[in-house]
């Protein structure tokens, strides 16, 4: 009987323990002395309550007529296990309320994260398309020149070169990234196209560690860099001129370097402080910018061959493993 009371006691406070869910949340308000208050009488009336029933089943399965003198003992027990049973409750509403702050604020990050990385992609692809048209322009400008001068041998060829880099070029349209290989190689396509125009005139040297070969860069970020030596190195200089690639690892990063012979005069430091950037080189800027933030950096200064120098620095990141994030 003893075993059966203990049982009727269990499942008779656990059923008492359903109107404290209703009736904790109400003696939760108003100020701290109401709330306190408010809670010993809700614990003080369940626990008398059940005080009582359990006291009645054990007088009368038991039979003992002397229990009811206890009466105080068996209260001070009852208060104990559901003032513990209502701090347990208050514990767990606390963790729930964390966990859903935790998990809408980790949301709230991912959103945010989610809609920085869109922003940055519209934005480098804003950059990347401004290109486009500006590159053709500078070309079909090139072919219109070598109509005028009758060279229809040359111009048909430039047509073709550009046709085969526009396709390239459209072929990978959604390209937001490309490995530094793949880059060089829409380089050099480009690079066919002006040789056409600027023949002996026009000498380029690569020397690429084939380490960073792997590395994910912007798409077309070098073209620009290039347009922007044949402008000023080559293209007013009457022996022409050279374009240097360099590309090295530096711990874990990517540098790369891209120098030319500058005009006919050298470049002094003054000419590289007030150097005026065009639409390549505040594209190149802003591409950096957008993809790398703080990490990434474009640098000018004067380069051991007579002109410019511009190095561009970001953090080392195989396609393999970027294409899996």
């Amino acid at each position: 009987m003893h075993v059966v009371h203990i049982a009727l006691q269990a499942i008779s406070g656990a059923a008492m323990t359903w109107p404290l869910t209703f009736l904790l949340p109400f003696a939760n308000k108003g100020g701290i002395l109401r709330r306190v208050l408010s809670h010993l009488i809700v614990v003080g009336v369940i626990a008398f309550l059940w005080n009582v029933f359990r006291m009645a089943t054990f007088d009368a399965m038991i039979t003992a007529p002397d229990i009811w003198q206890d009466f105080g003992g068996w209260y001070f027990t009852a208060l104990l296990i559901f003032g513990l049973w209502a701090a347990l409750y208050y514990i767990v509403q606390a963790y729930t309320a964390v966990a859903a702050e935790r998990k809408q604020a980790q949301m709230e990050r991912l959103r945010r994260v989610e809609a920085e990385n869109l922003s940055r992609e519209a934005q480098m692809k804003m950059l990347r398309y401004q290109l486009n048209p500006h590159f053709l322009f500078n070309t079909l400008n090139s072919i219109s020149a070598l109509v005028k001068t009758q060279r229809s041998d040359q111009a048909r060829t430039m047509i073709s070169q550009l046709s085969h880099f526009l396709r390239l070029s459209l072929e990978n349209d959604e390209w937001v990234d490309m490995s530094l290989a793949d880059e060089l190689e829409a380089l050099k396509l480009y690079l066919d196209i002006e040789k056409v125009r600027y023949a002996d005139r026009l000498t380029t040297e690569f020397d690429v560690d084939e380490a960073i070969l792997d590395a994910q860069i912007p798409a077309l970020i070098l073209q620009p860099l290039f347009e922007n030596a044949l402008k000023y190195a080559v293209a007013g200089r009457v022996k022409g001129g050279t374009i240097r690639l360099i590309g090295r690892k530096e711990k874990d990063h990517v540098f790369l370097s891209v120098a030319d012979t500058g005009k006919q005069n050298s470049l002094s430091q003054d000419d590289i402080t007030k150097l005026e950037k065009g639409v390549g080189l505040q594209n190149i800027e802003g591409r950096i910018q957008a993809h790398y933030g703080l990490s990434g950096r474009v640098e000018y200064q004067l380069s051991d061959i007579g002109g410019l120098e511009i190095n561009l620095s970001f953090p080392y990141m195989p396609v393999s493993i970027s294409s899996q994030k």
